[in-house]
């Protein structure tokens, strides 16, 4: 398994990338209408969503993604044949913990998900650090009063 200075190294690299291909990788606007939430309920419309990439998987011209706001997650599709060349090709600099905005119709896989199809998406924020890891990302300090609060507030989330 990488170290994380091994990982910052990459994702420093895929943020240089993606300066040299202009694409700004902290833009100051951002197109979204919808929350993921509201996406539900609009079956057949087409929704600009924003969020964080939490899980991210290819099958050939096909990559899945899926993206949580605040109010829920929700997968969404590139298809090699539903957006640019250029746009496809820039989804190798992604990776988990980005933020993006996606524009697209909002309609169900062949497996049953309700997923958006998109259309276009737009690079919000380069993360250069992973998501901590949910069980190896905590120390305990035995005997510490903050132990104590995090397992209270750790009882409350999950």
């Amino acid at each position: 398994m990488p170290t994380i200075d091994e990982l910052i190294k990459v994702r420093s690299e895929k943020l240089e990338s993606l300066k040299k291909h202009g694409i700004n990788p902290y833009p100051s606007i951002v197109r979204r209408n919808h929350t993921i939430a509201r996406v539900f309920t609009l079956i057949d419309k087409e929704v600009a969503i924003a969020g964080r990439i939490v899980g991210m998987r290819g099958h050939g011209n096909i990559i899945f993604v899926d993206l949580v706001d605040e109010t829920g997650k929700i997968q969404v599709v590139f298809k090699s044949d539903q957006i640019s060349s250029s746009l496809f090709t820039l989804l190798q600099y992604l990776d988990i913990a980005d933020f993006i905005a996606v524009q697209g119709l909002v309609d169900k896989t062949q497996a049953g998900e309700l997923s958006v199809f998109a259309g276009n998406f737009q690079m919000l924020a380069k993360s250069l650090r992973p998501l901590p890891d949910q069980w190896h990302g905590r120390t305990w300090i035995s005997g510490s009063r903050n132990a104590y609060v995090a397992t209270d507030l750790w009882r409350w989330v999950s």
